[in-house]
């Protein structure tokens, strides 16, 4: 490898010389960068060679012959040149659209995955790059070739200080919208350089998510508070007004997501995410040396006569000229000995929160008894109160009121809230597994992208196996062949055939035309299935699992009960569950006034156990107390619970 040094004329003959020099020389080898402060600059430099190496060509004008005149002192290894040669660039050039650079394979070994990359993504900008500014050249694509790729510009209003992008997928809004019956909603960061929070609003579709729209918001320091929110409810106004309007609404504990969802569909239930929330209150049990926020036991106690006004954190207590309250098994003398929540006390708590968070008035407790929603909530307030009393806890119980067991939180979390129908959805993971399928496809392989290339990433590489989805449940390609299970449908069959081997132990009625059972455990399910369903159903035919579909209302399946399978319980197409959703019972209804006395006597605190000798970190040991655990055989286990560390009641 030689590298081009300079041209000469010779002044008497007036001959050109070109110069050369060998690239792996000493000689000229250029000195290295003196590093500037205490950072050293470490770079990998090419093997050198003491060759002394040069090459002339003298040209004539007056002559046809070239003069060659090289040097050459030391025999090395030759310099490789690893630029992509033109039968790969057209090879590039012309799969460039359909497959991402990690599908391009090469047989030359010396072609690394850097250069293959680079040129693809030479290629591919002159589809994506419409303008000099990243965002301006985004709007452009989704004008101008959103046609081609069925996408189109939703015109969100924006606010001052905040820059929108937004765009719906026409194919999948004209095809589902109106069978969106459970919408979620996440955002996303680190998948652009401009800075700017991805939102997708992903519709629940047979069991698999459905992006329907998208929308790139940034805010600078000039934005009124709220900004965000305003322009997320105009985002998903834009999606009702083209016929979303879902029964239940998914979001994360943001709640500029939660109130947009809110203000556009009163009348759904909003599930917050079971796994957001249990990490959420895992990761501030550990938090010990934080105090709790605001607590107003007055309120607390006008709702509830059974809480103690006199139960508050350590910091209320002090400006009342109160002592603290020490936790059970632990002595507190000094400020400094102040903890939140002791380590033995926090898996019960989640374990309360976990099994509160599965309650519904339509799954019947142990024994058969069904409970309404206000019953649920009221015994749910109380059992985590007094185990908070008991433990002497005020502070983690000042926290879980304020932020989870009061009637305005109760209601975002608790799906017993909702009387009416069950999810089927109980996390944003439809929306986690698509974020996770755009970085893993071709944004990883970026340091924050452009904003028009991340776009172009989403339209052409993450939305075509969403559309196969959604052909095979629109148009069954498979016809006349075997039909393949869902991954739904496939997780379903593997929970059945586990629990269908379960030893059951004990009596309990089991309805299943009503698909209900008195064992408690069905509720902790995500596929609200118990062993003694299972059992009581025997044997299904092999042709049965491709039809499995869960309801939102008993019977949840359509099992086959001596050979007949019963009518589907619910419509879910053309926006069926709207008439459910108006006429629903109110989860709310007012309490009893203070004078008034319950058959419980909850005013009065004379059935507490007393705090001495009482085991703080005992178990909850039987169901429906315990929450079976959570995974891929739909039980609540401890990866898809936060951590929570259960174990399975059937085993």
């Amino acid at each position: 490898m030689v590298r081009y040094e300079g041209r000469a004329v010779r002044k008497r003959t007036k001959k050109e010389v070109f110069s050369f020099s060998c690239a792996q020389s000493v000689d000229r080898e250029h000195k290295a960068k003196v590093p500037k402060g205490e950072k050293s600059r470490v770079t990998r430099r090419m093997d050198r060679f003491h060759c002394s190496g040069w090459m002339h060509l003298t040209l004539d004008q007056n002559s046809d012959v070239v003069g060659l005149s090289m040097k050459h002192a030391q025999e090395h290894v030759a310099y490789v040149d690893v630029e992509l040669p033109e039968k790969w660039k057209d090879y590039i050039r012309q799969y460039a659209r359909t497959l991402n650079p990690g599908k391009v394979r090469l047989l030359k070994t010396q072609y690394f995955a850097n250069a293959v990359y680079y040129y693809w993504h030479i290629v591919t900008r002159e589809e994506w790059r419409l303008a000099d500014s990243p965002f301006k050249s985004a709007q452009m694509f989704v004008q101008q070739k959103g046609k081609e790729h069925c996408i189109a510009l939703l015109e969100v209003e924006t606010e001052p200080g905040v820059e929108v992008l937004a765009f719906y997928v026409t194919d999948f809004m004209q095809a589902w919208a109106k069978n969106t019956q459970e919408l979620a909603m996440d955002s996303t960061w680190n998948t652009n350089g401009g800075n700017f929070e991805l939102f997708a609003a992903v519709a629940d579709a047979n069991g698999a998510g459905l992006p329907l729209a998208f929308i790139f918001i940034r805010t600078s320091d000039g934005a009124a508070p709220g900004a965000k929110q305003t322009v997320l409810e105009r985002f998903l106004a834009a999606l009702k007004a083209r016929g979303v309007y879902p029964e239940f609404t998914l979001t994360d504990k943001d709640w500029s997501e939660i109130n947009a969802m809110n203000a556009n569909w009163p009348d759904a239930k909003h599930q917050l995410c079971f796994w957001h929330g249990v990490r959420a209150i895992k990761q501030r049990l550990c938090k010990g040396r934080d105090a709790p926020g605001p607590y107003d036991a007055t309120a607390a106690n006008q709702e509830f006569s059974f809480i103690d006004i006199e139960f508050i954190p350590a910091a209320d207590r002090a400006a009342k000229g109160l002592r603290p309250v020490s936790p059970q098994n632990l002595l507190i003398t000094h400020p400094s000995d102040y903890q939140f929540c002791p380590a033995s006390h926090r898996l019960p708590i989640l374990r309360l929160f976990a099994k509160h968070a599965c309650l519904h008035p339509l799954l019947p407790e142990r024994h058969g008894q069904r409970r309404s929603a206000e019953d649920i909530y009221r015994e749910a307030v109380e059992q985590m109160y007094r185990h908070c009393k008991n433990n002497r806890l005020p502070e983690v119980w000042a926290y879980l009121w304020s932020n989870w067991y009061c009637r305005s939180r109760w209601k975002l979390w608790a799906r017993s809230a909702y009387p009416v129908s069950i999810p089927r959805r109980r996390t944003t993971m439809i929306v986690e597994a698509l974020w996770r399928g755009l970085k893993r496809l071709v944004l990883h392989m970026y340091n924050r992208p452009p904003i028009d290339l991340a776009l172009y990433s989403i339209v052409t590489k993450t939305l075509p196996r969403y559309r196969l989805t959604l052909t095979r449940f629109l148009d069954n390609p498979r016809r006349g062949r075997a039909a393949k299970l869902s991954h739904i449908q496939a997780d379903f069959k593997k929970a059945w055939e586990r629990l269908r081997k379960v030893r059951v132990r004990g009596t309990y009625t089991t309805d299943v035309a009503q698909w209900t059972c008195d064992c408690g455990a069905q509720k902790y399910h995500s596929h609200l299935l118990c062993k003694h369903l299972v059992q009581a159903v025997g044997p299904v035919p092999a042709n049965w699992w491709p039809t499995v579909v869960r309801y939102h209302i008993p019977p949840f399946y359509t099992v086959p009960i001596n050979g007949v399978i019963a009518r589907p319980p619910e419509d879910m197409a053309n926006h069926a569950w709207i008439e459910r959703m108006r006429r629903k019972p109110s989860a709310i209804v007012p309490r009893p006034e203070r004078g008034a006395r319950s058959q419980r006597s909850e005013d009065s605190d004379a059935d507490i156990p007393l705090a001495d000798g009482f085991r703080s970190s005992s178990p909850i040991s039987s169901s429906p107390d315990k929450a079976p655990a959570t995974g891929s055989d739909g039980l609540l286990r401890v990866r898809a619970g936060g951590g929570c560390g259960f174990d399975l009641d059937d085993e």
